[in-house]
């Protein structure tokens, strides 16, 4: 004996535009939703930098705590927000995060390490001669 399974038929809560259908058939990946075509500069900034943005660039600039520095004497209205980083779906994107959170929070180590090396050189030079 066959079983027929039927499902109800919902029916759209908005009216559907046929001309919608038929220029979104037509569109290609890089249009945005206004129609305009992204080209290879919007595709570049979807598919590499917001990514690289989300899981390197953030994290070293959350990092380095310049914002946390900047808030302790900026006034209440004038604060910036700690930056977005992505969401992290695997070990991968977790430990490319973390490494860059590290390599964030060194810069300033080393900056100022070189700085004090070459003014400890500078000072050595001058007492020397």
């Amino acid at each position: 004996m066959d079983a027929q399974v039927r499902f109800p038929i919902k029916r759209p809560t908005e009216e559907v535009d046929p001309q919608k259908l038929i220029a979104a058939k037509d569109a290609t990946v890089t249009q945005t939703a206004a129609g305009e075509s992204k080209g290879l500069g919007g595709w570049v900034s979807d598919n590499v930098w917001t990514p690289v943005k989300g899981n390197v660039v953030n994290p070293m600039i959350n990092g380095t705590g310049l914002g946390q520095i900047y808030n302790t004497f900026a006034d209440k209205d004038h604060q910036v927000k700690e930056l977005k980083v992505a969401e992290v779906h695997g070990v991968v994107q977790w430990g490319v995060q973390t490494l860059s959170e590290v390599a964030g929070a060194l810069v300033p180590y080393a900056l100022a390490g070189k700085m004090v090396n070459g003014g400890g050189r500078l000072l050595g030079e001058k007492i020397a001669a």
